[in-house]
C-alpha cells in the first residue's frame, strides 16, 4: 500500500498552487506554438528525471527532484488549462478578470470568516479591507463585461453566446415550418 497524503492535503495544495500557477501559465503560453502535448510531455519528462533524482542520498539532488517535480506538476496543471483556452470559443480578454475577480472575493470572503470564528478584531478589519479591495475589482470587472458586451459580444461567452443563438435561431425555424405545415 502505497502512503497518500489524502484528497484534503491535495485539493489543497491543487487549488492554492497548482491550478493558479497553472493557470498562468497556460495564459502565458496561449499566443505562443507550444502545444498542449508538449506542455504534457515536459511534465512526464520532469516528474520522471524528479523521480530519478530522489534515488540519490544528496539532498542538494533530491532538493532538485523535489523542485522538479513541482515544476512537473505545475506543467500537469497548465496543459488542460492551456487545451481548454485554446478551445474556447472567442476571445479571453475579460475571463482573467473575472477569475482574478473572484479568486480575491472568495479568499477574502474565507479569511473573514476565520477571522470572525477567532474573533479576532484586527484580523476582520484587514480581511473587511481586502473584500473591499476584491469588491471594487469587481466593479470593474462588471465595467470591462458591460464594455465587452456594448462592442458586440462578450469576450467571455461570445462564441458560445453565438452558438446558443444560432441554435435558437434554428429552433425558431423549425417552428416556423411546422406551424406553415398546418
Amino acid at each position: 500500500m502505497y502512503a497518500s497524503k489524502g484528497p484534503v492535503v491535495e485539493e489543497w495544495a491543487d487549488r492554492r498552487f497548482f491550478r493558479p500557477v497553472g493557470w498562468r501559465l497556460a495564459t502565458a503560453l496561449m499566443p505562443t506554438r507550444i502545444s498542449p502535448d508538449a506542455v504534457t510531455l515536459a511534465s512526464l519528462v520532469l516528474g520522471v528525471l524528479a523521480g530519478h533524482l530522489f534515488w540519490y542520498r544528496s539532498a542538494w539532488v533530491n532538493a532538485t527532484g523535489v523542485l522538479l517535480f513541482i515544476i512537473s506538476d505545475v506543467l500537469d496543471s497548465a496543459d488542460g488549462q492551456l487545451a481548454v483556452v485554446r478551445a474556447w470559443p472567442g476571445q479571453l480578454e475579460t475571463l482573467p478578470i473575472w477569475i482574478d475577480t473572484t479568486t480575491a472575493l472568495v479568499a477574502a470572503l474565507r479569511s473573514l470568516a476565520h477571522a470572525s470564528l477567532a474573533h479576532d478584531a484586527e484580523s476582520i478589519r484587514e480581511a473587511q479591507r481586502a473584500y473591499q479591495a476584491a469588491a471594487d475589482d469587481g466593479k470593474q470587472a462588471d465595467r470591462a463585461l458591460a464594455i465587452a458586451i456594448a462592442e458586440g459580444g462578450s469576450a467571455i461567452s461570445s462564441g458560445a453566446m453565438r452558438s446558443a443563438s444560432d441554435e435558437l435561431a434554428a429552433v425558431d425555424d423549425a417552428l416556423a415550418e411546422l406551424a406553415s405545415a398546418s
